[in-house]
């Protein structure tokens, strides 16, 4: 993000961004503990679904935006094959998203 992120107005990258070592609770900001995928608990008051952030729905520097955003992401859709059918996956280009809240 601070050094390849696309700006909407042009140019690349976003090194006013930082780690907060304030909010971490670590000397350099990074977390205390690994992060641990918790998605498949938390029933969604929105969701996020391939049209808002891929690369092939949004032609624009950044994916759809929400009023209500709490975060931002930008990783690729990365299904990973199941057990028995090694070919089932799919990994797709994202353009930077938000996280809605879902008020």
């Amino acid at each position: 993000m601070q050094t390849e992120a696309p700006r909407d107005e042009g140019g690349r990258g976003y090194p006013e961004l930082k780690l907060r070592p304030d909010v971490m609770g670590t000397p350099d900001g990074l977390s205390q503990a690994p992060y641990i995928r918790e998605s498949r608990r938390i029933r969604a008051l929105r969701r996020i679904v391939e049209q808002d952030i891929a690369v092939t729905s949004n032609p624009s520097a950044r994916a759809r935006l929400y009023t209500d955003s709490v975060g931002v992401g930008w990783y690729a859709i990365d299904i990973h094959a199941c057990v028995g059918n090694p070919t089932a996956g799919t990994y797709t280009p994202t353009r930077p998203f938000q996280i809605p809240l879902g008020r």
